[in-house]
């Protein structure tokens, strides 16, 4: 094995800097989700708003969580 084969982001602490862009929108979307959630609270109650925004806040959750991840220095 040759040096310089492996990406900068698979070197043993090595980060995707690049995943930022992904973490800043998807957590705006995970905001304005929350704030649409807000407002239709207000308007519909707590359990319509609830079975409609449960899995679309769940799923913008695991998104940015995901992408979180990427940023996490590599430790193996």
């Amino acid at each position: 094995l040759r040096s310089g084969w492996i990406g900068p982001a698979e070197e043993a602490l090595g980060g995707d800097n690049g995943a930022w862009l992904a973490v800043f929108l998807w957590s705006q979307a995970l905001l304005l989700a929350a704030l649409a959630t807000v407002c239709l609270h207000r308007v519909w109650g707590t359990w319509q708003t609830w079975i409609t925004a449960g899995p679309v806040l769940t799923a913008l959750g695991i998104a940015v969580s995901g992408a979180a991840t990427r940023i996490l220095p590599n430790l193996l």
